[in-house]
């Protein structure tokens, strides 16, 4: 009998797609704030101006997304019979450590928020990896990860 906590077939495609999606994203985003970033930094830097730019696009858009991420999460947490009112839930917390060991069904939403993250840390390690190696901390950041 397969644990309900397993991966399925088609939370593989939802990662899957929305790893692409991501990716493209984080591409067109980083490239759109980089452009503006010419416009934000001063022009006193001149011999790191374009390295500048580049990390400041590549900030924004991590910014960006974990502002997103926060507020998505926060209404996805929100309605679960386990998150407490304290942080703003109906749930009761002692409910998520009683059914810590138990074959519990996650929402659809809370396992596509949690897909969406990985999706997230994997765009962005590669993303780290292959298309900004001329980092001064590249190999420090290869090795973190």
């Amino acid at each position: 009998v397969p644990s309900i906590l397993a991966t399925r077939a088609s939370d593989l495609v939802w990662i899957a797609v929305c790893t692409v999606v991501m990716a493209v994203a984080r591409v067109v985003l980083t490239a759109l704030f980089t452009a503006a970033g010419d416009h934000v930094i001063s022009a006193n830097f001149t011999t790191d101006r374009p390295v500048r730019c580049k990390r400041f696009g590549n900030a924004v858009t991590k910014c960006l997304y974990f502002i997103v991420a926060t507020i998505w999460g926060r209404t996805v947490l929100q309605g679960e019979y386990w998150f407490p009112p304290l942080l703003g839930g109906t749930g009761d917390a002692q409910q998520a450590h009683d059914d810590w060991h138990a074959n519990v069904e996650y929402s659809t939403s809370v396992r596509h928020y949690h897909y969406l993250g990985l999706a997230y840390h994997v765009v962005n390690t590669i993303y780290d990896v292959v298309v900004m190696p001329d980092r001064q901390d590249f190999w420090e950041l290869v090795f973190h990860h």
